[in-house]
């Protein structure tokens, strides 16, 4: 067994991330000392530029491991933060921290620091008086065996300074020097050294009295002030620089120039024994202001400080032995988050975010930082939206690859009872505004697990009381459940996850304590059912999983607790990996106090990161303890022990590439029209619709290319499209009846042309044929009818001309028959249609059937399974009655989406009814989509038909989320009767209006009577490209309103069979009379003619005798104007 456990440690080791720890924030102005006997160096204060706040910490960085440190406080007084203060080591391991400047200004304070207890005291000097500086020079020397330190100088609240002060370090005794002999100038960011007895003094002369000298040295023996007057060039007058002594050199480098912005690059040394400057260095491309700097040997450790761009928190080394100075990198900067525990972290892509927590101070915290675990570095994350308030202790769990979700914690004051949603790549935060939030207890320590857009709330404690009651948050619904109220599972600090088990849900939970933290040791499983009933069982019971404030890593195969802690004492250092199938349990040991507690774990490949979290010593719980340091578990070589974390394939636990997702164990190409750009996807939410204006047309894109500028590529194209202009509203109702008046008047006005031709043409013939003049009176109708002399007896007689107008009957009595007939078949329906009130129709209003089709375009899922329909696209209706439904639905050009719902024997028994379309599949969302209803008049032989395209408000737009957009349509209810048995007597059904309308235009005059347009459809929810993954699903709720007032067609008949056959009857006769008055004109006008033609010819034949007797008796004229004419007399006659 010992061989087992020896083989499992060196199966995986753990590293810092950097390898030096974690170092303090960018610091400037701090002071540092170096350590002999730990071979240390120890840094004090400086001024945080990220928060602007002076700190008091006491760091150290090990020379031997080449790791930072930090020496805890354990004192009730600590020392306000402060920069530009200075500070010595004594041999009592005692450190002395004298003046700086703090918050409130310059101070006057000198403050001890006890390395080994950790207790800081005020300290009071002795002697003369000395004020706080700022700014002054200061030098640490051992003179005649005594242990010194000296001020020169600096800013003090009354003006520059110009006096020296040399301290006992062990008495704390202030001596004043005399000023006797050359004396300096005023000076502030000086530098004062220690050399043979002799402190020097370098700086930029006083800004009023320009003296051009920069060096003097006072004399420890003869407390007289001397000018060095060196040789040679001299450096440019500086301050703020590093001053040191090697050998028999003062070195001088780096620094501002009075006035100036940019720092001075250069190094110089003056040899005190020749007193002769040389420049050793021009132009270096990395110098130090305002940092600590310490000296051993030959080598200088520069601490933090700034250039004129960049603050530092890294370490700079500068070997003096080399000519020129070998300047190099110690450790390089390295930002991370500030030191915490209890908080929360996850993974997208290739970074690992960490949220919230409690600082070691104390101070709840809501900040975010994201590691890059490629190239490794951290980086501060900007955050929109409503931010969580500071907050530690609370759950997390990551339900989509970019999405994390927050509920409850606490700070100092408050328990939280909040839950947060967080887009990581639009960096937004979402606060969920739930409807029934009764019942469930604000907590934290609690655990959270998800599944399937529900997320399970377990265990937990407030300030006064544990939980053991179990609810879930319904993303959709927007709503807090309550499964259980006492579970017996009782239990805070916990960790736990949801998986399916034979098509049931489970809650697994591990670790953990009650509140008078007795370990949980239990594999706890809580069996969920569909009705929300539950099982709880015990899966595994062992003391490896007994530990509270864990991290844990679940996998495709096992589960990882990570360190830990037990009974709120002992520190764990041990990785506990469960197999999820059988049970088994694998141990892997670290060194003592390498475990952690209140930290948390990011699985990256085959690779564990862990961050923050609380320390131990000698495996017992430091309490309120946090760091900030990142480390790196990974498998040793030739191991396995860390299975490929969810995201990443065997065998090499590659992560999928850009434009894949991770699935099932695979890499999976993105769909069209969706594209992904980042490695190490988890989820198709990773692949992103393609911006408007652009499409992708094949599968694993990493990139969407621009659509042509004629055609309209919406959100998530996969191809160029027809701009939508082109789909218009548009409806369709049963036509007007049309009666067939014009076509039967024009069939007869034919029928009569054709019998006037006729009679034309027979009158023609008749009297061009004498024959058939002379035969045509046999065919006479009218022998009563003909024209009788007065006076002389009737004789009944036919004629020519009787039989001729009889054909003229026969003709026109068979084209009016004709006529009648046709008129009668064709034209012989009135349709009167009129409005009553619904609830005065007593049959029941029913359609045949109900066709709905709906289109949707642009449609994110896959629509069929199979040949069906997805299994997550379903509807629900109110207010409507049917006998049977068929739902249909067919996937359409890869991208689009078309269901239909047929209804048979339809109708509806409200006033206001509504079907609502639930496409509740995990990628549902449509670029915009159209409603066509249907369905059969009452009216035989007709439907009325509505189509309604609706689209969002702008084509960056898609149709996504859980509030349907509503379509109105009007039923208006139909009746049709008719007394023709060339339709039912009597039929019922709906006519569709468009309630309310897209386009908000007014349908044309000919059939606005159908139509009734309030006001606008309603939009539903949409989603843009940047938060499309923070909405759910796509609903369209079709609403269907039933008309008050009912449309009403009769269709009756205007003229019945018998009044038919007699009005044809008396048509005929009465066209017999008609033609028997005109052959009655005709006979008269025949007997004037041929009474006439008489006349003419007897005339004729008299006036011919007269021209005979003329001849015979001759010719007598008599010419005479007024003469008339008379006939002879008897008497002339007899003459």
């Amino acid at each position: 067994m010992l061989f087992l456990l020896l083989k499992i440690v060196s199966s995986l080791k753990i590293t810092n991330i950097p390898e030096s720890g974690s170092p303090p924030n960018r610091l400037t102005g701090s002071a540092a000392v170096y350590d002999e006997v730990m071979n240390r160096i120890i840094t004090f204060g400086g001024i945080e530029y990220r928060n602007n706040i002076q700190v008091n910490s006491v760091l150290t960085f090990d020379l031997n491991f080449l790791k930072w440190g930090e020496i805890k406080t354990q004192s009730t007084f600590i020392p306000d933060g402060r920069e530009l203060s200075s500070i010595y080591l004594k041999p009592d391991r005692k450190l002395l921290v004298f003046f700086g400047v703090t918050a409130s200004g310059i101070s006057s304070d000198v403050y001890s620091f006890n390395l080994e207890t950790g207790i800081w005291k005020a300290e009071d000097l002795t002697g003369d008086a000395i004020p706080g500086r700022d700014g002054a020079g200061f030098a640490s020397f051992t003179y005649s065996d005594t242990h010194y330190v000296a001020f020169f100088g600096g800013l003090t609240l009354n003006s520059l300074d110009d006096n020296l002060y040399i301290i006992n370090t062990q008495s704390l005794e202030v001596q004043k020097m005399p000023k006797v002999g050359d004396l300096p100038s005023k000076l502030i960011g000086s530098s004062l050294v220690y050399w043979n007895k002799l402190l020097i003094l370098y700086g930029c002369t006083d800004f009023t009295n320009l003296t051009g000298i920069d060096s003097w040295s006072f004399s420890l023996e003869n407390k007289i002030w001397g000018v060095l007057n060196a040789q040679g060039q001299k450096p440019k007058e500086r301050f703020y620089h590093i001053a040191y002594i090697y050998l028999d050199d003062m070195y001088i480098m780096f620094g501002f120039v009075l006035g100036g912005v940019n720092i001075i690059r250069e190094a110089w040394k003056l040899d005190l024994i020749d007193l002769k400057w040389t420049q050793i260095t021009n132009n270096t491309i990395e110098a130090r202001a305002q940092c600590a700097v310490i000296g051993i040997n030959s080598t200088l450790y520069c601490f933090y400080g700034r250039d004129e761009i960049t603050i530092f928190n890294s370490i700079l080394t500068i070997d003096l032995a080399y000519n020129p100075l070998e300047i190099k990198y110690l450790t390089h900067n390295w930002d991370s988050p500030i030191k915490r525990i209890n908080h929360c972290s996850f993974r997208v892509n290739t970074f690992m975010y960490i949220f919230g927590g409690m600082s070691e101070s104390g101070v709840y915290l809501n900040d975010m930082w994201k590691y890059d675990m490629i190239n490794s570095y951290w980086i501060s994350v900007s955050m929109q939206g409503t931010v969580p308030s500071p907050r530690a202790s609370f759950s997390c769990v990551q339900p989509t690859g970019e999405t994390l979700v927050i509920f409850g914690g606490r700070d100092s004051e408050n328990v939280y009872g909040d839950m947060y949603a967080y887009r990581a790549d639009e960096s937004i935060w979402i606060v969920f505004e739930s409807s029934t939030t009764t019942g469930l207890s604000p907590r934290y320590n609690l655990c959270m697990a998800h599944y399937n857009l529900k997320f399970y709330i377990t265990g937990g404690q407030d300030f006064q009381n544990s939980f053991e009651d179990l609810w879930y948050f319904d993303f959709i619904k927007l709503e807090f459940i309550s499964i259980a109220k006492h579970t017996n599972v009782n239990i805070i600090k916990h960790k736990c996850w949801a998986s399916k088990e034979n098509n049931e849900l489970v809650i697994n939970v591990v670790g953990g304590c009650s509140i008078e933290d007795y370990p949980n040791f239990d594999w706890i499983q809580i069996k969920i059912m569909n009705d929300n009933t539950y099982e709880v069982s015990t899966k595994l019971t062992s003391e490896k999983l007994g530990f509270s404030e864990i991290a844990l890593s679940v996998a495709e195969e096992h589960f990882y607790i990570i360190f830990g802690s037990l009974w709120d004492e002992i520190i764990s250092s041990s990785i506990t990996k469960v197999n999820l199938i059988s049970g088994e349990i694998t141990v892997f040991s670290f060194p003592e106090d390498t475990g952690l507690y209140g930290h948390t774990v990011c699985h990256w490949k085959d690779t564990f990161f862990i961050f923050g979290g609380g320390i131990s010593r000698n495996i017992f719980k430091i309490e309120n303890s946090a760091t900030s340091n990142l480390r790196k578990i990974e498998n040793s070589e030739n191991s396995n022990e860390i299975q490929c974390g969810i995201g990443a394939i065997l065998p090499n636990c590659t992560p999928c590439q850009a434009g894949e997702y991770y699935q099932d164990k695979s890499c999976i190409p993105c769909p069209k029209g969706k594209f992904s750009k980042n490695l190490a996807s988890i989820g198709e939410e990773h692949c992103i619709p393609c911006a408007s204006g652009k499409f992708s047309d094949k599968e694993g894109s990493s990139y969407c290319l621009d659509c042509n500028y004629q055609s309209y590529c919406p959100l998530g194209s996969i191809k160029p499209r027809l701009p939508i202009s082109s789909l218009k509203k548009s409806e369709i109702y049963p036509k007007n009846y049309l009666r067939q008046t014009s076509y039967a008047s024009n069939f007869v006005f034919q029928i009569m042309m054709i019998a006037c031709i006729g009679c034309a043409f027979t009158t023609l013939i008749v009297l061009l044929i004498k024959k058939v003049w002379d035969k045509i009176q046999i065919l006479d109708l009218f022998v009563k009818k003909h024209r009788n002399e007065l006076g002389i007896p009737i004789v009944h007689r036919r004629t020519s001309l009787g039989g001729l107008f009889t054909i003229f009957f026969i003709l026109l009595s068979l084209a009016s028959l004709a006529s009648s007939i046709l008129a009668y078949s064709t034209d012989n329906i009135t349709e009167i249609k009129s409005l009553i009130p619904s609830i005065t129709i007593d049959k029941e209003i029913k359609s045949s059937f109900f066709h709905i089709e709906s289109i949707f375009y642009i449609y994110g899922g896959v629509c069929t399974v199979n040949n069906t329909c997805h299994p997550n696209i379903n509807f629900i209706s109110q207010g409507l009655f049917y006998k049977q439904i068929t739902k249909t639905c067919i996937k359409i050009d890869e991208d689009t989406c078309k269901i239909v719902l047929e209804f048979i024997d339809f109708y509806v028994d409200s006033s206001l009814s509504y079907i609502i379309l639930q496409l509740e599949e995990k990628n549902s969302y449509a670029g915009y989509f159209t409603i066509n209803v249907t369905s059969p008049s009452s009216i035989p032989e007709s439907f009325s038909s509505v189509f309604i395209p609706v689209e969002p408000l702008s084509s960056v737009y898609v149709f996504k989320g859980t509030n349907p957009s509503l379509v109105y349509f009007k039923l208006i209810p139909s009746l049709f009767t008719s007394q023709s048995s060339r339709w039912k007597d009597s039929d019922a059904g709906y006519h569709l209006q468009i309630d309310k309308d897209t386009t908000s235009r007014w349908k044309d005059s000919d059939t606005g009577y159908h139509l009734q347009i309030d006001k606008d459809t309603t939009i539903g929810s949409i989603s843009s490209q940047k938060l499309i993954n923070l909405q759910f699903y796509l609903y369209v709720q079709i609403v269907l309103s039933k008309s008050e007032t009912g449309l009403n067609t009769q269709r009756i008949i205007n003229n019945s069979l018998f009044v038919f056959i007699s009005g044809l009857l008396g048509s005929i006769f009465g066209l017999m009379n008609m033609i028997s008055f005109f052959m009655t004109l005709a006979e008269v006008f025949a007997d004037k003619y041929f009474e006439k033609v008489s006349q003419d010819k007897l005339l004729k034949t008299i006036s011919s005798k007269a021209k005979l007797l003329k001849r015979e008796f001759g010719y007598y004229r008599v010419k005479c104007k007024n003469i008339k004419v008379s006939p002879l007399n008897e008497t002339e006659l007899s003459n």
